[in-house]
């Protein structure tokens, strides 16, 4: 995720360069979905799922909010300023 931050991807190439930057978040995507599928919880008690998506939402600057019913997390993700 550090190196996801790093490298600055973002998605902002717009509609052209959307492929190429996808592409480039796969490693990263496939990644934290293997590590998450290392670790099965039951329901209601993801405490280290939740510990792994807020590791991630940190690393790229995204605000949120935890805990939320439990172990949740609530993050909201828009465009620039119209994110509330």
């Amino acid at each position: 995720a550090a190196a996801l931050a790093a490298a600055g991807l973002v998605l902002a190439a717009g509609p052209a360069g959307l492929a190429e930057e996808a592409a480039a978040l796969q490693p990263w995507l496939v990644d934290v979905r293997r590590e998450l599928h290392r670790i099965p919880e039951l329901r209601y008690e993801e405490e280290k799922t939740s510990a792994v998506i807020r590791r991630e939402l940190e690393a790229m600057g995204v605000p949120f909010r935890h805990p939320v019913a439990g172990h949740g997390v609530v993050a909201e993700i828009g465009a620039g300023d119209r994110a509330a």
